[in-house]
């Protein structure tokens, strides 16, 4: 769960004329912007039962072009939703194109429904070598994940981050408001140095915090804002595999 917390003014100030944000300030906005949206998607549709997956090209293979790259892979999807359509399964997936910065080729980055494992990935791919392993949640989910596959480079045309997509079947997350009040003196006690990080988990029953970023406006008003990242609590459950290995929830 993602949680937001910013003020909203009955009665604008007075503000000056806006400026157009600068190159480097836009590709930075365009890039975060790029991140969340892939976070929450990440969130929302993959579990550790899913896959990531590094597809690349072997020199008889490796495309001159990304638009030649995408051809290719969207033949290699193809053959999976076959696949995956044998055993009546809708497999949902985001990729993304990067170039290489060490040698320049182009690769491919794959989170998939997780069923076919690395050998059959790789017998379906036929254009090179795969690396695949099912899906790593840290402590803030599948953030770093993320981060990683919209990093691109912000001064190479060849900038990786505006080239993910995802199969048309992928669930939106859910976002909601509510429509409360918190004090100015409440925010500074949650904004600053040594504020009530606790506050969020008595909010959200069966949360507990995984990241929190307060922040000082710089605008006009100079208000506080708070980001925070929170998950789920482990239950004590158990659920039995084969009769054999515990898991636990």
């Amino acid at each position: 769960m993602e949680v937001a917390i910013f003020p909203v003014y009955a009665h604008a100030k007075k503000r000056s004329k806006r400026k157009k944000p600068t190159s480097e300030i836009q590709q930075r906005l365009n890039r975060r912007h790029s991140e969340g949206k892939l976070r929450r998607l990440l969130h929302t549709n993959f579990t550790p039962m899913d896959t990531f997956a590094t597809l690349t090209f072997d020199d008889a293979h490796l495309p001159a072009s990304v638009e030649e790259a995408q051809r290719l892979l969207q033949n290699f999807l193809r053959r999976v939703k076959r696949r995956y359509g044998k055993l009546g399964i809708d497999p949902k997936y985001i990729y993304v194109l990067e170039y290489g910065t060490k040698h320049n080729r182009l690769h491919i980055h794959l989170v998939i429904s997780g069923v076919l494992n690395k050998d059959e990935l790789t017998k379906l791919w036929g254009l090179g070598k795969i690396s695949a392993e099912p899906l790593r949640f840290e402590q803030d989910g599948l953030a770093a994940l993320a981060r990683y596959l919209t990093k691109g480079s912000e001064t190479d045309s060849k900038t990786t981050w505006k080239r993910w997509a995802g199969s048309r079947n992928l669930e939106k997350p859910t976002v909601t408001e509510r429509d409360g009040r918190l004090s100015h003196k409440k925010m500074a006690d949650l904004c600053l140095e040594g504020g009530e990080t606790d506050y969020l988990e008595d909010q959200y029953d069966g949360y507990e915090m995984a990241d929190y970023s307060p922040a000082v406006g710089e605008d006009i008003y100079g208000g506080y804002y708070l980001a925070a990242t929170l998950k789920k609590k482990p239950t004590s459950e158990y659920i039995w595999s084969g009769g054999e290995i515990p898991f636990w929830l």
